[in-house]
C-alpha cells in the first residue's frame, strides 16, 4: 500500500507489542473503505520515535 525504500525495514509488530494503533500512523482506519495514500518519510519516523522515546538506532531498528 505504501512505498518504502529497499533500504528501510518496517516491520509492525513492534509498534503493536508497543501499545500503538493503526490511525496513530494512518488516521481513521475504522472510517475508511481502504487506507490512504500517505508518504512516509524518515522525519515522520523520527518525530514519532522522539514522542513516544522508542529505539533510536536507525541500524537496529529501520536500517539493517
Amino acid at each position: 500500500v505504501f512505498y518504502v525504500p529497499d533500504h528501510v525495514k518496517f516491520n509492525h509488530q513492534p509498534h503493536l507489542k508497543a501499545g500503538l494503533d493503526c490511525e496513530n500512523c494512518h488516521g481513521e482506519v475504522r472510517k475508511m473503505d481502504r487506507l490512504a495514500g500517505r508518504e512516509f518519510k524518515m522525519g515522520f519516523c523520527i518525530t514519532c520515535h522522539r514522542q513516544m522515546g522508542a529505539q533510536m538506532d536507525c541500524w537496529l531498528a529501520c536500517h539493517n
